[in-house]
């Protein structure tokens, strides 16, 4: 073989060497995302923000994951569904799930709403898992609002589950809602319904956070351009990752996992850590 040859086949090599160690690391290195917001509150607040695991592991028991999201400080723990592979899940997958949250709660109360994923188990299966979660006092929410204490003060969360079968008045719900004293924390799995047409759109309400998933951060982030894709929204979708609007805001989350396709680009799996200061000095 020529030496030109040889010295091709060595620089593609050391091409197709990097690129695999940058995949390995864009999968599997977790990064914590700090976004801070402001509205009325009493005290800062911290909110860990979680979603689209599907089942992925981060270390032994989940012990990476778990150390990014203590080292938020976090006094809410909101998660936003596609935590397990949907039809794919293994009983084991789910118990690893369940796991999980438990550890998590141990640290921060954790407030959980579904995804798709969810959604395409058997419904047995997923009325299963959501009483195992219940009964290890994960707040689980399908178009139901909780009050909470937190950090010495009231929050309100409401849970939007888009794919939840029962009938809901949802209007009366985001009506209700609205009119709470407190931070108003709504968690959707969907970020595309923060600004639907017409009277469904969510940021036609009077509340302080959103806090979705879904998006895998647009699975391959171009520079300079953002997301290339987000299912419900198509390609260079407008809601893929971070912060949008002012009153109310949204912060969508990039997203832990893989999806349909299995690397992700230019964005690592994040811990979403939002910090809610106080518009004042109280």
């Amino acid at each position: 073989m020529k030496k030109q040859n040889l010295m091709l086949l060595g620089g593609l090599s050391m091409l197709a060497a990097a690129g695999g160690y940058l995949c390995h690391c864009e999968n599997n290195s977790l990064q914590v995302t700090k976004i801070e917001i402001k509205a009325d509150v009493l005290r800062p607040l911290k909110i860990a923000h979680l979603s689209d695991l599907h089942s992925k592991k981060f270390g032994k028991g989940q012990q990476k994951l778990i150390g990014a999201v203590m080292s938020c400080g976090a006094d809410l723990i909101a998660i936003t569904g596609d935590m397990v592979n949907g039809r794919d899940s293994t009983q084991r997958d789910l118990n690893e799930a369940v796991q999980l949250f438990s550890a998590l709660n141990d640290y921060a109360p954790v407030v959980y709403v579904a995804g798709n994923h969810e959604h395409t188990m058997a419904p047995e299966a997923l009325a299963e898992f959501r009483q195992d979660l219940v009964s290890h006092h994960i707040t689980v929410l399908a178009n139901e609002m909780v009050s909470v204490q937190v950090a010495g003060q009231r929050v309100t969360i409401l849970g939007m589950d888009e794919d939840e079968e029962t009938p809901s008045d949802k209007r009366t719900l985001m009506q209700d809602f609205e009119i709470q004293d407190g931070f108003r924390l709504l968690l959707c799995h969907y970020p595309d319904r923060f600004a639907l047409d017409g009277e469904d759109s969510y940021q036609n309400y009077c509340f302080d956070l959103m806090l979705s998933g879904h998006t895998h951060g647009g699975q391959i982030i171009l520079p300079g351009i953002g997301g290339v894709y987000a299912r419900n929204q198509g390609f260079f979708p407008k809601y893929y990752k971070g912060s949008y609007g002012d009153m109310p805001k949204m912060i969508v989350s990039g997203g832990l996992g893989p999806s349909f396709f299995p690397a992700r680009i230019f964005n690592r799996p994040e811990v979403v850590c939002v910090i809610v200061s106080p518009n004042r000095e109280q």
